[in-house]
Order: structure tokens, then C-alpha cells, then sequence
């Protein structure tokens, strides 16, 4: 209708996927302006939750207690795994250790989850190290017995297979 709107030009900060998303900054912001707005993953969040979360210190009772799931979702990924285990009576089922090409042990390790106060039934999850950070890593899995059973259907291939693949070379 003959308007015109115009506003300086924002900082917009994105991940790979294009989405809004910043673990150390405003994802959205202007320059000399107080209105920011923090995204992780392209989930929106108030600032003091935001800081809570990407500190890496926020309790997991407080992560499972965050009412959206989107931004639950997100908050775990800053999370201990160690203390996610342990908070939710996880219990370790299998191990097992593959090497680099340098010869630094990776290890991979199966945990159930019991069905209670986290899930409905029973949930099975991979922990390992990431071969080039070693940040510990986890992620839900079919129900297994061995933690090759799991990292297999992950990768979708076969146990054996998966034994033969070779972290930083044929894993990724």
C-alpha cells in the first residue's frame, strides 16, 4: 500500500542446516541494539534458559524438567551423558573398544534405560567417544543385546561389518 518498513540489518548467526543457531552468541541481533534473540538448532529460547543450557552445568534433573520438547531436545545435547546415565538408573549392558589409525582407543558402550519417570518402555542407547573431539557422544538405538548389534543398525550394516570399519577412515 505505498509503505515502506525498513530496519538495520541484522547479525544473523545459522548452523549448517541454515537454521538460526549459536552456542556463544545471540543467533539473532542488531548492532547497538538490545533486542537479541537465541536460537540453538533453530529452537528459540528466552535468554536466561539459553544460558543455563549452553554453560554445560545445568543439572539433568532441571534438562528433563524443561516443558518443551523442542527445547528439551536441544538442552540435552549440552548435557552430561555421564549424568543422564546415572540420573536415569541406566544400566550398562555391553562394551566395546576399537582403535584410530593412531592407535586412540574409542570406546563404544550399550545402556538400557529402564521404563519410568524418562520413557514408557524400555530404551536403549549407544555412548562413544567421538574418534576426533572425544567428546562423549549417545544415541538411541533398537533394543539389542551387544552394543555391535546397536552401532550396526545405526550404521545400517551388518555386526561384522561394523567390527571392520575403521574410526576416522571407513566410520565416520
Amino acid at each position: 500500500n505505498g509503505i515502506l518498513y525498513a530496519c538495520p540489518k541484522p547479525i544473523i548467526r545459522l548452523n549448517t542446516n541454515w537454521q538460526h543457531h549459536s552456542a556463544q552468541l545471540p543467533a539473532i541481533e542488531w548492532e547497538n541494539s538490545p533486542n537479541k534473540f537465541y536460537f540453538l538448532n533453530g529452537v528459540k529460547f528466552e535468554k536466561d534458559l539459553w544460558q543455563k543450557i549452553v554453560s554445560g552445568n545445568m543439572p539433568f534433573q532441571d534438562i528433563l524438567a524443561i516443558v518443551d520438547i523442542d527445547q528439551r531436545t536441544q538442552a540435552m545435547r549440552f548435557g552430561s551423558v555421564e549424568e543422564f546415565l546415572k540420573h536415569s538408573k541406566a544400566e550398562k549392558l555391553d562394551e566395546y573398544m576399537k582403535f584410530t589409525p593412531e592407535g586412540k582407543s574409542i570406546v563404544y558402550q550399550l545402556y538400557k534405560i529402564p521404563k519410568g519417570e524418562i520413557f514408557t518402555e524400555d530404551a536403549y542407547y549407544a555412548v562413544y567417544d567421538c574418534p576426533s573431539t572425544f567428546r562423549k557422544y549417545f544415541s538411541g538405538v533398537e533394543p539389542c543385546k551387544t552394543i555391535a548389534e546397536g552401532m550396526s543398525w545405526k550404521s545400517n550394516c551388518s555386526v561384522e561389518q561394523w567390527k571392520q570399519l575403521i574410526p576416522l577412515v571407513t566410520e565416520s
